[in-house]
C-alpha cells in the first residue's frame, strides 16, 4: 500500500515540478496541500501525503505541509489565489468550479492532476430503520454535512428529485 501511495505522490508532485531546475544549492522546496477539517478523509489523506513526501525529502528536496481547511470549496478558492500549491478536492464540485457554474463567480483557475480514489456516495440507515427509500425522508430532519462543505452540489439535486428539501 505504501508503494502505491508513494507512486501517487510522485505523480502528484513530480509532474508539475519537473520544470524546476536547481542552481547547485540544495534548498528545500516548501509545498502546501489543502485538505479538509480534522475528522474527514481528506485531512487524513493529505497528512499521509505530506508525511510520505517529507520522508523522501533528501531525494526530492520537497517539504510538504498539509493544511486543515473547510474542504473542497475553500481549497479551490485558495488554489486560484495562489495560497496553496496543491489541494484535495471533490470531483463533482471541481466540475462546476472550473466552468464557473453553480455558486462559482467565474471559472476557477485550477486543474486536475490525478485521481486519488473514485468517490461513491451511499445513503445508509440502521437495519432497524423504517426508511427504505429517499422519499421516506420527506418531513424528517436531514443532516447533509457541515455548512459550506460542498455537499449541496451533489446531494441537493438528488434529494430534490425524491421530493426532499432542506
Amino acid at each position: 500500500m505504501r508503494g502505491v501511495l508513494w507512486l501517487g505522490v510522485v505523480v502528484l508532485f513530480g509532474i508539475p515540478l519537473q520544470s524546476c531546475s536547481g542552481d547547485g544549492e540544495s534548498r528545500p522546496t516548501f509545498l502546501s496541500v489543502g485538505t479538509a477539517p480534522p475528522g474527514g478523509a481528506f485531512f487524513v489523506v493529505g497528512g499521509a501525503i505530506a508525511q510520505v513526501v517529507d520522508e523522501k525529502s533528501e531525494k526530492t528536496g520537497w517539504l510538504v505541509s498539509s493544511e486543515a481547511t473547510k474542504g473542497t470549496q475553500e481549497n479551490i478558492r485558495r488554489l486560484s489565489k495562489g495560497e496553496l500549491d496543491f489541494a484535495l478536492a471533490n470531483a463533482a464540485i471541481s466540475y462546476f468550479a472550473v466552468r464557473g457554474q453553480g455558486n462559482w463567480d467565474g471559472e476557477q483557475g485550477v486543474r486536475a492532476v490525478m485521481t486519488l480514489a473514485p468517490n461513491v456516495a451511499l445513503f445508509i440507515t440502521p437495519k432497524s430503520s423504517d426508511l427504505s427509500a429517499l422519499s421516506d425522508l420527506k418531513g424528517k430532519r436531514v443532516v447533509v454535512g457541515p455548512s459550506g462543505a460542498g455537499f449541496d452540489y451533489f446531494l441537493k439535486p438528488i434529494l430534490q428529485a425524491h421530493g426532499v428539501t432542506y
